[in-house]
């Protein structure tokens, strides 16, 4: 995901809500669905005292969702071997689903609910998918949030028997409360909250996140600053994490940005992925270009051109084309300035 400060500031402003009919600690409700793929029908709501669920509410039309297919095959191939079940739920007709489940080597079960019942259960007053819940042995909801925001660590401790879900429904208030500051517009005590929460949870990026955005909002550079200082040593051998934080000071007003700290970022985040992400190469090229580097900017997003796929290949190389428009306009107007020059 490649953040900009507009966009976060509209993450400060709609911080996800966690009010919800289903809370932790709760039965889970009954589940049914019409057709199932890669597996057998389950009921998270009948339990058997063994198998924990992962139920994961989706759709092929949602970007978000499509993201999350890789880090829900990781999981189920991860966890398949004790007891755990990986459930992808949607309610597009099957002639959608199947194909599109083929397509994207979707390894899990999936559930086709055209009845949509799960909606005044499950995702009752959610706001929007992916959306994941875990439902242990007893039939209990202990976890919920997004698929690919600590859902991995949550799944590892509950079955090792550390998860806490008293710690869980903790931090789920103070969300929810940081969610009233932001929409009454208090930020100073939305910070406040917010360094409680990642007093307790270090490694939430999407924190970090908000509490940049709430500072460049208060115009606290400086202070913002220091806060992309702390999540390059936070997040030093995360690929992913580099990769956004980079490319969110690069793009940030100058005020806010740090380009030395940008390609420090940026660089590791190459390293760490071996020059095979594309996305992380074409943050790499952005950095070049603010620094005025277009050759090393070009050579870069040539790169990333070569290692994309097909989804992305036209914005890349779309970028690619301005780096280079961006590099004759340069020859033409270094000509214009010295027109006695003459080449070697």
């Amino acid at each position: 995901m490649k953040a900009t400060l507009a966009a976060l500031v509209v993450l400060a402003l709609a911080w996800p809500v966690t009010l919800q009919a289903l809370d932790l600690g709760d039965k889970a409700p009954d589940f049914t669905a019409d057709v199932w793929i890669n597996g057998s029908p389950a009921n998270p709501g009948k339990p058997d005292g063994k198998t924990t669920y992962v139920l994961e509410f989706w759709a092929t039309w949602c970007p978000p969702c499509k993201r999350s297919i890789p880090e829900l095959n990781r999981i189920f191939q991860k966890y398949k071997d004790q007891n755990v079940a990986v459930i992808g739920v949607t309610s597009e007709p099957e002639d959608t689903v199947r194909p599109f489940v083929e397509k994207m080597d979707m390894k899990y079960v999936i559930a086709i609910d055209t009845n949509r019942a799960f909606l005044e259960t499950y995702m009752a007053d959610i706001p929007g998918i992916p959306y994941a819940f875990i439902i242990d042995t007893n039939g209990f909801v202990v976890w919920s949030g997004h698929p690919t925001e600590h859902l991995d660590e949550s799944l590892r401790d509950i079955l090792a028997g550390t998860y806490d879900i008293d710690t869980a429904a903790e931090t789920e208030s103070a969300d929810e409360e940081l969610q009233r500051l932001l929409m009454g517009g208090d930020l100073e005590n939305a910070l406040t909250v917010l360094d409680k929460l990642l007093s307790k949870n270090k490694d939430n990026f999407e924190y970090y996140e908000l509490k940049i955005t709430i500072l460049a909002q208060l115009g606290q550079f400086d202070r913002a600053k220091g806060v992309y200082k702390e999540v390059s040593r936070v997040y030093a051998d995360s690929a992913e994490n580099l990769n956004t934080l980079a490319w969110m000071i690069a793009v940030s007003p100058f005020e806010m940005c740090d380009l030395q700290l940008a390609w420090s970022a940026a660089t590791r985040a190459v390293e760490l992925s071996q020059r095979e992400n594309s996305a992380i190469l074409d943050t790499l090229a952005r950095v070049y270009y603010a620094a005025g580097l277009l050759d090393l900017a070009m050579a870069t997003q040539r790169e990333a051109v070569e290692k994309s796929n097909s989804d992305d290949r036209d914005s890349l190389k779309a970028t690619l084309d301005f780096y280079t428009s961006a590099a004759s306009l340069r020859e033409m107007i270094e000509k214009s300035a010295n027109p006695g020059a003459s080449s070697p």
